[in-house]
């Protein structure tokens, strides 16, 4: 199963991903949580300032009871990568973040990007 996401220092993700235009915190604890609940991938979602966060099979697993239809655009991560951006820091938050059409997972002074969008690439 290939590996999808990969880890980049924030400047550097700044410089190719450009500016952030919309941002939603959620706790650490709480991400590594969800993490474990997810499966092998986990995906990430911003709707009117709001994240949702779903696990395999487009699970909802944040908010509890958040619908999201099939035609929904989601950024698609290996919960592997994303176990790996926390372990780089001791931060109470992280932060998913869109920057134009890229949707980045940002921990401190490190920044999770390079995942694909479901629909269509969901499994």
């Amino acid at each position: 199963m290939a590996v999808i996401g990969k880890l980049f220092k924030k400047s550097e993700a700044d410089a190719l991903f450009g500016a952030v235009t919309a941002s939603a915190a959620v706790n650490s604890v709480d991400l590594a949580a969800l993490i474990d609940q997810a499966g092998n991938d986990i995906m990430f979602k911003l709707v009117n300032g709001n994240l949702i966060v779903l696990g395999e099979g487009r699970k909802v697993l944040y908010p509890e009871g958040a619908v999201v239809s099939d035609s929904d655009v989601f950024a698609r991560f290996s919960s592997s990568k994303a176990s790996e951006l926390l372990s780089t820091g001791v931060d109470d938050n992280v932060y998913v973040e869109q920057r134009g059409d890229t949707t980045t997972i940002n921990y401190g002074d490190n920044i999770l990007e390079d995942g694909v969008n479901c629909p269509p690439i969901c499994w």
